[in-house]
């Protein structure tokens, strides 16, 4: 009796709960949010780094460079940033690619 309850279970086991089609869609659909949220964080990067290339051009323009050397290191610190995030992007962009040919 416990012999084919046990049985029963690990067929189970071997069963996904939902259809693996359902199951790659929701993971679909997450990561494609995902990839939507980053793509606005770089938006946001690629904006705070024109901003601040303008501050740096005028500070150089007003020849201070004290000024222009911190706002180059900040602007240097964003653009590593946002290559970080361009790249978490296409990455999970690839994954859901792959996921979707499945």
């Amino acid at each position: 009796m416990w012999l084919k309850a046990l049985l029963r279970f690990i067929k189970n086991i071997a069963k996904p709960q939902e259809n693996l089609k359902e199951q790659i869609s929701k993971v679909t659909k997450r990561l494609d949010a995902q990839t939507r949220t980053l793509d606005n964080a770089v938006k946001r990067f690629e904006t705070r780094d024109a901003e601040i290339f303008k501050r740096v051009v005028k500070a150089m323009t007003e020849r201070d460079t004290p000024r222009a050397n911190i706002l180059a290191t900040e602007l240097g610190e964003i653009r590593k940033v946002e290559k970080m995030l361009t790249h978490a992007s296409l990455a999970l962009q690839s994954v859901s690619m792959r996921l979707s040919t499945v």
